[in-house]
């Protein structure tokens, strides 16, 4: 039997988040690889996909709520700390950022991004919004390699486009743009668990465009 910790945290319809034929057949060639990979039935596959969806989801929640004037200082230590010890494979794993109007992608260790994220309320915007559209047409294949920690494991990229919306305090957008990234995500099981865990290893910029040409390739 394959199993997921957490499952009751699986809300997200996938067949909602798929724009076109596509999309859905390339989903479907998703489920098949990763039943023959993990040795599961496709309902199982299925499950392993909401799991992911639901971790991409979590995640950006996280990152909006700590670049938000509403959300206490405390609150974004409790979320920092709780978005690094589960969802992320250490402290040090790669962020890259990118902006319309940077000429390179910079790169930070989570924990610094974190810190980075939480300190824009202060210095440049009000609030944050950040969504992630999943992109299945550019999923990788799933690899199995030999965590140093964790021992046998697999390994598999999925791309997203990342909405961002800077606010000012009356909620006003002062800018916005879409970076295309790509998620690297490690899960394993443990010897003595029956359960997989799923940790993002790091997170690629590759292109940021502006919001309307977002829209023209999102069609």
């Amino acid at each position: 039997m394959f199993y997921f910790r957490y499952l009751y945290y699986i809300p997200i319809i996938i067949g909602g988040l798929l724009l076109n034929q596509a999309q859905a057949n390339r989903y479907q060639e998703i489920i098949q690889n990763v039943s023959k990979i993990l040795v599961c039935n496709q309902e199982e596959a299925k499950i392993f996909m909401h799991h992911v969806n639901n971790t991409v989801k979590e995640v950006q929640n996280i990152f909006s709520d700590l670049a938000s004037h509403s959300v206490s200082e405390n609150q974004k230590q409790k979320k920092m700390q709780k978005t690094l010890k589960e969802h992320f494979e250490k402290p040090t794993s790669s962020i890259q950022v990118s902006s319309l109007y940077a000429n390179k992608i910079k790169t930070y260790p989570v924990n610094q991004y974190l810190i980075h994220l939480a300190e824009l309320s202060k210095a440049r915007y009000a609030q944050v919004k950040l969504y992630y559209k999943p992109d299945y047409l550019s999923m990788g294949k799933i690899y199995p390699f030999h965590h140093p920690v964790y021992g046998s494991s697999f390994e598999f990229r999925i791309g997203v486009w990342q909405i961002f919306e800077g606010r000012n305090i009356d909620n006003r957008p002062l800018y916005i743009d879409a970076t295309q990234k790509d998620f690297i995500f490690l899960f394993h099981k443990m010897s003595d668990s029956k359960y997989w865990t799923l940790k993002i290893k790091s997170i690629y910029a590759k292109e940021t465009v502006t919001l309307t040409e977002f829209e023209k390739i999102w069609k």
